[in-house]
């Protein structure tokens, strides 16, 4: 389960930027999580939970907000956003298409008190 190593990382890093604001807690972490990150969305919050025991983000409220699989087609050089995880563009069939959006795993806020 990948996910707890991710997780820690992340408890780690917000709460070394809680401890370099001078705060005592960690209230809230958001996170944009794109649809090709690889990261299990119920995963990552139980593992988050977990990591977060004995530090000062005990109790933080973890908030995922998905980034969705956008494709840039090469061939007619339109953004699309398939309704599945295909890698084909919607409006020629081409697949010839790159990633444009989808695979952030990024650390956007955090609430600290």
């Amino acid at each position: 389960m990948h996910e707890l190593s991710i997780a820690t990382a992340l408890v780690e890093q917000v709460c070394e930027a809680a401890l370099a604001a001078k705060a005592s807690c960690v209230v809230s972490v958001e996170l944009v999580l794109g649809d090709l990150s690889g990261v299990e969305i119920e995963a990552l919050e139980l593992a988050f939970s977990m990591a977060c025991q004995d530090t000062c983000a005990q109790g933080a409220r973890l908030v995922v907000e998905r980034e969705p699989l956008e494709l840039l087609c090469s061939a007619c050089r339109r953004l699309s956003i398939p309704d599945d995880i295909v890698m084909v563009c919607v409006h020629c069939n081409s697949t010839d298409v790159e990633v444009a959006r989808g695979k952030a795993l990024t650390l956007k806020s955090m609430e600290v008190l």
